[in-house]
């Protein structure tokens, strides 16, 4: 493989088996990337680049770990994601929309205000809003929020699911 992978990185043992990793879960990774980033494919490629050069700086101490545990990939790009929003400090449940090629669906010429989202936050149950904030807001694995709200970690993911769902009816009804 030619072009990003080996442009400016010093070559190290097992550089071979890395590309064979790149190639299997490059598709998977972008589509996972673009979840997470409203569709921006460019944005998503750059951010499973930097989660690349991330892993391949870990690959001669952690590749079994790599290879065989695929959470561990993920994380490195999720963490990827959360330092882009964080550097940006333009989180996508908090952000104040008001361009089109940033817009979200809702009201007001299909676009959710910052205002909309903590409203409809704050309509949430209690523990289902205090899952949210944790987990989304302050950045806390669910293990972390789990452990901070005293539940196991299924049902802080059963209520961050419910909240979601939740939220998401708030927001239709508030556009009608």
């Amino acid at each position: 493989m030619t072009g990003p992978l080996r442009a400016g990185v010093t070559s190290h043992a097992g550089a071979d088996q890395f590309e064979d990793f790149v190639r299997s879960i490059w598709r998977v990774f972008v589509n996972h990337a673009k979840g997470r980033l409203d569709g921006d494919q460019a944005l998503a490629e750059d951010l499973v680049q930097e989660a690349y050069l991330r892993l391949w700086r870990q690959w001669p101490h952690r590749r079994e770990l790599i290879l065989t545990v695929r959470g561990y990939s993920y994380r490195t790009l999720n963490n990827c994601i959360r330092d882009y929003w964080r550097v940006k400090n333009n989180w996508p449940l908090s952000r104040d929309v008001t361009s089109t090629d940033t817009a979200r669906p809702g009201a007001d010429n299909g676009v959710v205000h910052k205002v909309d989202v903590r409203s409809a936050l704050s309509r949430l149950p209690e523990r289902l809003r205090e899952v949210v904030e944790l987990n989304v807001l302050r950045d806390m694995d669910m293990t972390e929020v789990a452990g901070r709200m005293g539940i196991a970690v299924g049902t802080a993911r059963n209520y961050k699911t419910a909240a979601f769902r939740m939220l998401r009816e708030i927001l239709a009804e508030d556009d009608n």
